[in-house]
């Protein structure tokens, strides 16, 4: 069955109306929104539903590359890391320090002058 560009526009139209109702106070009204469109009746469809559930696939985790400069104080070289969870931890502890002089001297400085008296 084919679609016209008026079921679009007519399913677009639907959709912003329905979605104005996540604005409403009516709690009733938006749980039966979300019961309507979050359900599956059909046999075909909880079948459907199944087989993507069955074949979906891990969230992509977008991890960082590290700059360093090279052994040579000339060159730069890129640092990769798996695009795991593991990854992602390598890839922060690579890009910051466990202690930054330079931050930590700020800090103490910040402290210094907002140092309440009765401490």
């Amino acid at each position: 069955h084919t679609h016209t560009h008026t079921d679009t526009a007519h399913c677009k139209t639907n959709a912003i109306m329905r979605v104005s109702l996540l604005f409403s106070p009516d709690v009733e009204a938006m749980r039966a929104m979300y019961t309507h469109f979050a359900s599956v009746e059909s046999p075909e469809m909880i079948s459907l539903r199944d087989e993507v559930i069955a074949n979906r696939k891990p969230r992509r985790l977008v991890v960082q590359h590290v700059t360093k400069v090279g052994a040579d104080g000339e060159s730069v070289d890129l640092v990769s890391f798996e695009p795991t969870t593991q990854g992602l931890i390598e890839s922060f502890v690579a890009r910051y320090p466990p202690t930054d002089d330079e931050v930590a001297a700020l800090a103490e400085k910040d402290l210094a002058s907002t140092k309440p008296a009765f401490l």
